[in-house]
């Protein structure tokens, strides 16, 4: 199962050669189960980096204050220009204050779908992040967070 995963992530990955954006940079606002920044930097027509710094809300006992960095790769959906899908792996660290206060590691994986507004300089995009942490949390089920989902309005440039 998983060189089934990893053939149809290369040959997706692969296919992509094509304009993915239409934008070089740009940084906004991510609101979903965490709140923060997100800054994106493409490094081709359809790769980009982005980071996130965002605090975690939905542990009511304890406050996250993370740092994420993702790769990912665009592929556009011609049907609609603008819009496009990504795939990537990250890494996540931070801290946790509270409870169970300590340093936490995580490995992370994101997919998402992007649109970016044809006459204004404003893109949004709707993804899951879900994360694997390493280090910290002490509790075996919080060391997979899998509802991690996010709304991202940047402004590009």
């Amino acid at each position: 199962m998983r060189k089934t995963i990893l053939a149809f992530l290369l040959v997706v990955v692969g296919a992509s050669t094509a304009a993915a954006q239409n934008y070089d940079q740009a940084f906004g606002l991510r609101l979903g189960t965490m709140v923060g920044a997100s800054y994106k930097q493409f490094v081709n027509s359809s790769q980009a980096f982005e980071a996130i710094a965002d605090l975690d809300i939905l542990h009511s006992d304890a406050m996250v204050v993370r740092a994420t960095a993702l790769y990912e790769f665009h592929i556009p959906i011609y049907s609609v220009d603008g819009l496009s899908w990504y795939i990537g792996p990250g890494v996540s660290a931070g801290v946790q204050l509270g409870d169970d206060s300590g340093f936490i590691l995580g490995l992370d994986a994101i997919g998402g779908i992007e649109y970016k507004l044809a006459s204004l300089p404003f893109c949004f995009s709707l993804d899951y992040n879900p994360k694997i942490f390493l280090l910290g949390y002490e509790k075996a089920k919080d060391k997979l967070s899998w509802a991690n989902l996010g709304l991202t309005i940047r402004y590009t440039f």
